[in-house]
């Protein structure tokens, strides 16, 4: 159970913000902001057990949904991967932003998954450590998974500046949601150019990522490793989704242990 969490509206110049804080009665260790997956929320099980783990070992706690996903305001159509840049810089203001004083100098930690993982690496602000799961190495991923969905409406995208792609599954209902012309052009052109951010990290970084996570090229990760003595490749016995209780409680059982190292 989440411990004494508020629900806060972080207020942006674009797209306010849906969020949940903890701040613990008590001085704190540090303050973690939590970012999450695409076309996911805050809820997801891996963020809420990261949560209510760092709570309970007296860190502040803010996840928040972004743009376009759960109680925030947009839609999918209006995320891309410099919108998720600003809603974490967003997030992270309005942490500070806290009347808590003692916030102020302790230190700040990114948790994020997946494309909440990107959206931490890219961030430029100042950060103490982050902690990467299931991090994108191919920015084309989503492209290429929808890419004949994309091309057939080309005109459609340009026109309005958003589509509807259908998502299928064998065995399991159709569903829709929107992509907008940005993100689009994004995955295109592999804007976030997320390779070279990882060679380029120049804070404290753990890469946690699955075993049978085939989205992911476990090579760049272990090659970050091996020429970078700031970050450490952690593999776990699981696919992209991180979903499994036990494994959930293996990965923080070691991001705990991680973070007294520094």
């Amino acid at each position: 159970m989440i411990n004494a969490e508020k629900t806060v509206l972080i207020n942006g110049k674009k797209f306010d913000l849906a969020g949940r804080l903890y701040v613990p009665a008590e001085p704190v260790h540090g303050q973690v902001v939590l970012a999450h997956s695409y076309k996911s929320s805050m809820e997801k099980p891996l963020i809420q057990y990261a949560a209510e783990t760092f709570q309970k070992r007296g860190f502040a706690t803010l996840r928040f949904d972004f743009r376009g996903h759960g109680n925030s305001r947009g839609g999918l159509e209006d995320f891309c991967y410099n919108a998720s840049v600003e809603d974490v810089s967003q997030a992270i203001e309005y942490l500070n932003r806290e009347p808590k004083q003692y916030l102020h100098s302790k230190k700040t930690i990114l948790f994020g998954t997946s494309i909440g993982a990107l959206a931490a690496l890219l961030y430029p602000g100042d950060v103490t450590k982050q902690v990467l799961v299931s991090s994108v190495t191919n920015e084309r991923e989503i492209y290429e998974k929808y890419k004949s969905q994309i091309e057939d409406q080309a005109e459609e995208l340009d026109l309005t500046g958003s589509i509807e792609i259908v998502n299928r599954k064998i065995g399991k209902p159709d569903k829709k949601f929107r992509i907008g012309k940005e993100f689009v052009r994004d995955m295109q052109l592999a804007r976030a150019r997320a390779t070279e951010r990882y060679f380029q990290l120049d804070i404290p970084t753990m890469l946690a990522y699955g075993l049978d996570d085939e989205g992911i090229d476990h090579s760049v990760f272990q090659n970050v490793e091996e020429s970078n003595p700031l970050v450490i490749a952690s593999p776990f016995d699981t696919d992209h989704s991180f979903n499994e209780p036990e494994v959930q409680e293996e990965l923080m059982t070691y991001v705990l242990a991680w973070l007294g190292m520094y």
